[in-house]
């Protein structure tokens, strides 16, 4: 698939159509328009950008409506980019004019009183940098913005309500990762000391610094509807990291697959973790862990003829299916039937 970010000049190559796995078939986004999917959701809605002139434009299309291609529309000149898309079909993402950024929250007609497309104003002062990443299945969108003093914080846009910093552990930046349906917001917050943490933030509890697993640095990657919390980070052991679950307070390593480090990318509602492992050849390799069974490499699990190694989960369903990358590109496993 083409990168619409890719220099421009030489020669042409042919236009790439936006495809799309649906959970049963690959299907192209209508009008053999030139398109970039970066989003499907559990209704089977796609956003993604429509690749034109010198301009980005962010589309939405529907099953529902396969022969009707929605595009959001701003004004000439502006790169806009769509980040998230929940159950609902709302789109978040950032558009820049003159080189200053602003979030959206896109709304399709007749879901609630805020329809259309909405501008999320930041916590600084002009201009600010604002990047909206995730929204839930409420509409708040989590994202980064800049503050009066000019330092990046976490934020949050809960629809009808003024943008809330979240703050951050130290005097750096903040790096948003994950939003979950109780407004739960993770990612990872610089100290002001050259190391970052890891934390989760809530209304009740504020930014809570989730520690590291003896090293100096760890970072979230993703939260679950239980607000349990995934990651890395590093260890006692110098340059080695690991795969850690955060839940109830207390950080725990997964462990590895044999080698030196891993890393946890993915967390489902019943606490399955996904991600990658060096294995005892220090080779990436994608695992599942739970509870029951602990860090199992999913190579072991996958039988092929091939060459094939699994290497890491990109996303983890309720149900347990998963989308792995591997050296053959990305593959869709689903758990065997009872």
């Amino acid at each position: 698939m083409a990168d619409p970010n890719a220099p421009r000049g030489g020669l042409a190559e042919p236009p790439q159509f936006g495809r799309f796995f649906d959970g049963t078939q690959v299907q192209q986004v209508i009008g053999n328009r030139p398109a970039h999917v970066l989003g499907v959701n559990d209704a089977g809605q796609v956003v993604g950008q429509l690749i034109e002139s010198s301009d980005t434009r962010v589309f939405r299309w529907s099953p529902d409506a396969p022969d009707a291609l929605v595009v959001i529309d701003f004004q000439p000149g502006t790169y806009t980019v769509a980040h998230g898309m929940n159950r609902q079909g709302q789109v978040t993402g950032t558009s820049t004019t003159r080189n200053v950024s602003s979030a959206y929250r896109w709304t399709p007609p007749g879901l609630t009183a805020y329809e259309g497309l909405e501008p999320l104003t930041g916590a600084g002062t002009f201009p600010p940098v604002i990047d909206a990443q995730f929204i839930n299945d409420n509409g708040t969108v989590a994202g980064i913005s800049t503050t009066t003093a000019g330092a990046v914080h976490a934020a949050l846009w809960v629809p009808g309500q003024k943008v809330l910093d979240l703050g951050s552990l130290g005097a750096g930046d903040v790096a948003v990762d994950g939003l979950n349906n109780a407004n739960q917001v993770v990612g990872q917050s610089d100290l002001g000391t050259g190391v970052h943490h890891a934390y989760r933030w809530s209304a009740a509890e504020g930014m809570v610094d989730l520690g590291t697993l003896g090293g100096p640095n760890s970072s979230a990657s993703a939260i679950n509807a239980s607000g349990a919390v995934v990651g890395t980070s590093d260890t006692t052991d110098p340059g080695s990291t690991r795969a850690f679950l955060w839940n109830g307070g207390a950080m725990k390593s997964l462990g590895t697959l044999g080698g030196g480090w891993s890393a946890a990318t993915r967390i489902n509602a019943s606490g399955q973790v996904g991600g990658t492992s060096a294995d005892a050849n220090g080779m990436a390799h994608a695992f599942l862990w739970t509870a029951d069974t602990g860090m199992v490499d999913l190579n072991t699990r996958v039988p092929t003829e091939t060459a094939r190694v699994l290497q890491s989960v990109v996303a983890l369903a309720d149900d347990g299916s998963m989308l792995v990358s591997s050296t053959d590109g990305l593959l869709l496993l689903r758990p065997k039937a009872p």
